[in-house]
């Protein structure tokens, strides 16, 4: 009974700390060009995920790119784009703002091309601004922090999630806001990861089990 215990503890650790990922309906989703509206893609999530508090890396989102006219260009002019994660009513999160734009009112950010996939998480020290920058077209794909407008400073992409939970409608929102650079959406995923916490929970109960058997 030992031994079947134990393996029902290995079993329940390991689905446990199995991340979730749920892939968006993208469809090659044209950006429109020169508006800043842009497009919300919506994926309804039902499992009831408790998102990881103490690893402060909770979600994570990966994106790819593609020029509208095809080809291996992605979208032309990094610079143009915004891309943000929101949950509906409750909280949202930047993950990258006009890469290399430092002026609000003037310039037109990284002339880079974005090909991808781009995955966006609090597990890296990666600035896509720096790899935009001085680097050959297009922006290396990777892992990168989510970045703030004007500065590219680091972005907390858990803190906004943690207190809703992970059951809700995520949306994915991309624009581009300067005229005369085109792409598409390729793919498009979001990892929500569980709280750590719940493993040494589920391990504590099957140990006790396990010491009332012996």
């Amino acid at each position: 009974m030992k031994r079947v215990l134990a393996a029902m503890l290995v079993l329940v650790a390991a689905g446990a700390a199995n991340a979730a990922d749920y892939n968006w309906a993208v469809n090659n989703t044209a950006i429109p060009d020169n508006n800043p509206t842009g497009v919300s893609i919506d994926l309804v999530v039902n499992d009831n995920i408790p998102l990881s508090s103490e690893s402060t890396n909770c979600v994570e989102v990966t994106l790819s790119f593609q020029n509208i006219a095809g080809g291996t260009l992605g979208h032309t002019w990094a610079g143009d784009l915004v891309a943000t994660l929101s949950k509906v009513g409750d909280g949202s999160v930047t993950l990258f703002n006009r890469i290399g734009k430092t002026s609000a009112t003037s310039g037109f950010g990284n002339s880079a091309n974005f090909v991808g996939p781009y995955k966006f998480t609090n597990k890296t020290t990666n600035s896509i601004w720096q790899f935009a920058s001085g680097t050959p077209t297009p922006i290396p794909s990777g892992s990168y922090q989510a970045s703030a407008a004007l500065t590219g400073a680091r972005i907390d992409m858990c803190a906004p999630f943690l207190q809703s939970g992970s059951v809700g409608t995520w949306r994915l929102t991309v624009s581009d806001n300067a005229g005369g650079d085109t792409g598409v959406i390729t793919a498009a995923t979001l990892t929500l990861k569980p709280e750590p916490s719940t493993l040494a929970l589920l391990g504590l109960g099957v140990v006790a089990l396990i010491r009332r058997r012996k």
